[in-house]
């Protein structure tokens, strides 16, 4: 069996990795691309490393839905630059109801910490 590395990554960079065994890089990436697959929810691709040779990086999701999604990164951004700008449209009520939608569903996308006892 050889050591395996995969890194998860989304358009910020890496949010995870694993460390598992295979016998052979095809097995590897066979389970690189479930876990990924697995974690589409949080990350876009990932990365499948043996030691320092990198053996695959693969997009997770369709180009189509990468590029829908930094779109929507983008709008976001822009949503937030209006909203803290000091022009007249940035109390527009429907910006502000876009904003806390957004603000809710990334809430909910992200992984609980454990409380301390």
């Amino acid at each position: 069996m050889v050591s395996y590395r995969v890194y998860f990554r989304n358009f910020f960079g890496v949010v995870g990795q694993d460390e598992f065994e295979a016998p052979d890089d095809g097995s590897a990436y066979a389970v690189a691309e479930r876990l990924s697959e697995a974690l589409s929810d949080f990350c876009t691709s990932f990365e499948l490393w043996q030691g320092g040779r990198m053996i695959a990086t693969r997009p997770v999701i369709s180009l189509a839905e990468t590029l829908r999604l930094t779109a929507q990164a983008i709008v976001v951004e822009r949503e937030e630059a209006i909203h803290n700008s000091k022009s007249a449209i940035s109390q527009s009520k429907r910006l502000l109801e876009r904003l806390a939608e957004f603000r809710a569903a990334a809430a909910s996308t992200q992984p609980r910490q454990a409380e301390d006892p």
